[in-house]
């Protein structure tokens, strides 16, 4: 009989004491309400550590067997061409992924009024989040109309926040995160500049670039642009044979 006492002892004193245990224990002996909500807090607070220890756990899990993207898509942009993996083949590969280890992602959408605004928020099934966000304008180029401009920065988002909460990269990547960022404004002076001496025409230019105007020139195209109108100046300078 002693030997079954000490036993049980034993296997109580290795158990590891939560903040719920306690909040039983002062409930059983009547603390003060002020204690009580004290303990509770605790609680809350361990809790939350927890669902953020699995979560951590078994992202390394999935992080073991992530799956591989490969770029898909090509977008021709004027004289600029790049790929890039979609938004459909990542969300198809990834989500599945994801639930297999107890995770499920969405996006939020919001506006600035300068900006659209998208947050992936990646959850654990012990209820912890981790969210990635992203900002960029609105991408008018190829002549979008005001919906599709929105549609496709918010796609571009949704596809760049994913990847970026989970810490994956396609197969190949490149710099395409460039491709909605219009040049700064020494870029376009500096352009101004060469197209007055080179006397290249503005709407040739935009056109080239699939453009509304030279101050939309996605960042990515700048020094090809520039490039280019350089030789123009180079040329108009040789003399005629």
């Amino acid at each position: 009989m002693n030997d079954f006492v000490e036993h049980e002892k034993t296997k109580l004193m290795a158990i590891t004491p939560t903040p719920m245990h306690l909040i039983e224990k002062a409930i059983s002996i009547g603390v003060e309400p002020t204690q009580l909500k004290a303990l509770m807090e605790m609680q809350s607070e361990w809790e939350d550590r927890q669902a953020k220890k699995a979560y951590v756990a078994d992202m390394m899990t999935f992080k073991k067997s992530q799956p591989e993207l490969y770029k898909d898509k090509m977008v021709k942009a004027g004289a600029a061409s790049y790929s890039h993996v979609s938004l459909d083949m990542a969300a198809t590969i990834i989500g599945p992924k994801l639930a297999e280890h107890g995770f499920y992602h969405r996006w939020k959408t919001e506006n600035s009024g300068e900006k659209t605004i998208v947050s992936c928020i990646v959850t654990h099934k012990k209820g912890h989040s981790e969210i990635s966000t992203l900002e960029a304008k609105e991408d008018k180029s190829g002549n979008k109309n005001d919906v599709q401009a929105i549609g496709s920065t918010i796609t571009y988002l949704e596809r760049y926040t994913l990847l970026a909460v989970l810490g994956l990269a396609a197969k190949g990547q490149d710099d395409d995160a460039l491709q909605l960022n219009a040049i700064n404004h020494e870029e376009f002076v500096e352009l101004q500049e060469l197209m007055e001496e080179s006397g290249a025409d503005a709407q040739k230019f935009c056109e080239t670039f699939g453009i509304a105007a030279v101050k939309n020139l996605r960042g990515r195209d700048f020094r090809n642009a520039r490039m280019l109108l350089k030789q123009k100046i180079k040329k108009n300078q040789e003399p005629d044979k």
